[in-house]
């Protein structure tokens, strides 16, 4: 079991497992999301997640393509995405898990939207968009 939380701690989370794909994200929508050169997401199943606290005040915001991406409406922190076409799976922030864990990324996607100023020497693969397109 995991668990997660907002920087002001108001909204929290638990996830049974991840699934085995964890990216780092460089795509320009995540950079923005994130205020960071990239975001690194892992995957759970919806049925695998819960939200414990603070429900009333998350935010959603809806993409245009439909995507959603969620955060605390009080201290700005981004939790979740969820893609349009996979509304079965909830995309968790990792960096907003709480405590030491063993998980790790796995891949860098959407590099084609990579910053310039970032060099990814890591060994991991790098796919130019999702998953499958290297």
């Amino acid at each position: 079991m995991y668990r997660g939380s907002c920087l002001c701690g108001k909204i929290t989370y638990a996830v049974v497992r991840f699934g085995p794909l964890m990216a780092h994200c460089h795509c320009t929508d995540c950079r923005k999301f994130h205020g960071a050169a990239f975001s690194t997401f892992g995957e759970a199943k919806c049925s695998e997640f819960e939200w414990l606290t603070g429900k009333d005040i998350l935010k959603t915001f809806i993409a245009p393509n439909g995507s959603t991406r969620q955060f605390c409406s009080h201290c700005g922190s981004s939790l979740t995405f969820q893609p349009a076409n996979h509304r079965d799976i909830m995309e968790i922030s990792v960096a907003s898990l709480d405590g030491e864990h063993s998980l790790s990324p796995d891949a860098h996607v959407f590099c084609r939207s990579k910053v310039s100023w970032i060099t990814l020497e890591d060994g991991l693969p790098k796919f130019a968009s999702s998953r499958g397109n290297q």
